[in-house]
């Protein structure tokens, strides 16, 4: 079943400039519970202020920064590659990521998007697995002109997990596979989060008809609106989640959310490119789904600060006009 190993060292990445500028919209101010509310706040700040020499400002150094998911990690990953026989006459192709000295809580289940196949995912799970994260791509069978069905390949994309023997399960997919990654979700009791790069439901909205099943984040990256994601429609398939979190990326369209793209995307999905360079958006898109998989799977709780206003990297990104919430 194991077609090949090959030993992969973690790539390279440009360096992130962002010009400050405006974005589509403003945070709401969203932040997750801490069950503390007003109240206990004032009274914290009273306190303080009787006592000088309890101020953490005075007597405690700032908090350590975010990691930033936007620079590749260190581990070296083991490539594994083979095939499953999935429903009826389709035979799955997949491709295994392995990071060799981390110790690993759980699986990414990365999905590409109509039309297309898992070699325009290997940047992103090369990326992810240099952080320490397992990641699992496919060639998906019922995703072509002729036959699409984004139920389907959920099913398939979750008897592969089984057969490979992967047990925690977050869900990631570019365009129809993120409404792939929301049907997995919903439907998957392993499954621990689900995130969406640019998602785009099939026609008849399929995927909608699942977003109610969902008791796990389900958080998604969105292009500007273009005829090549269906005007975003992704954003309101996973803002109907009970546990949703949707933010625009300025200034990207649809093939940026791919790792490589090519010609069949760019000749007919690009955008303009006024303040920030593709490097800017696919090294902030890199660093976004990374940092939500790193968080959901209990590798770096310091994920949580790129998906929130307060966190330290969320507001970077919004003042340079890079992120909004949509």
């Amino acid at each position: 079943m194991i077609a090949n190993l090959i030993l992969l060292a973690a790539c390279s990445t440009s360096s992130n400039t962002y010009d400050k500028s405006l974005n589509w919209g403003t945070d709401s101010g969203s932040v997750p519970e801490t069950g503390q509310t007003m109240e206990d706040t004032d009274s914290v700040n009273e306190s303080l202020e009787d006592n000088p020499e309890d101020n953490p400002e005075d007597n405690q150094e700032d908090s350590a920064p975010s990691t930033d998911f936007r620079e590749p990690g260190t581990e070296l990953v083991a490539l594994t590659t083979g095939t499953y026989a999935a429903s009826g006459s389709c035979t799955l192709d997949w491709t295994w990521y392995q990071p060799m000295s981390s110790e690993r809580t759980g699986t990414v289940l990365l999905s590409h998007g109509f039309m297309r196949n898992q070699d325009r995912m290997a940047g992103w799970a090369e990326h992810l697995s240099s952080w320490g994260i397992d990641v699992v791509t496919a060639t998906l069978c019922h995703s072509s002109i002729i036959d699409i069905d984004p139920e389907q390949n959920a099913r398939d994309l979750m008897a592969l997990a089984d057969d490979l023997g992967v047990e925690e399960r977050l869900f990631m997919g570019h365009s129809n596979g993120g409404a792939v990654s929301i049907i997995a979700g919903a439907l998957d009791v392993r499954a621990v989060g689900v995130v969406g790069l640019d998602p785009v439901d099939a026609q008849g909205d399929p995927a909608a008809g699942f977003v109610g099943q969902l008791s796990i984040p389900a958080y998604a990256l969105m292009g500007e609106p273009s005829t090549c994601n269906s005007s975003a429609s992704g954003a309101s398939l996973f803002r109907n989640a009970t546990q949703s979190r949707v933010l625009g990326i300025t200034e990207s369209d649809h093939c940026d959310f791919e790792s490589p793209s090519d010609w069949l995307c760019t000749s007919a999905c690009t955008g303009t490119n006024l303040r920030f360079d593709d490097a800017t958006l696919q090294a902030t898109i890199r660093g976004m789904s990374t940092a939500f998989a790193a968080w959901m799977l209990g590798l770096d709780s310091s994920g949580e600060n790129w998906w929130h206003s307060g966190g330290d990297i969320f507001d970077e990104l919004a003042l340079d006009g890079a992120i909004s919430t949509l």
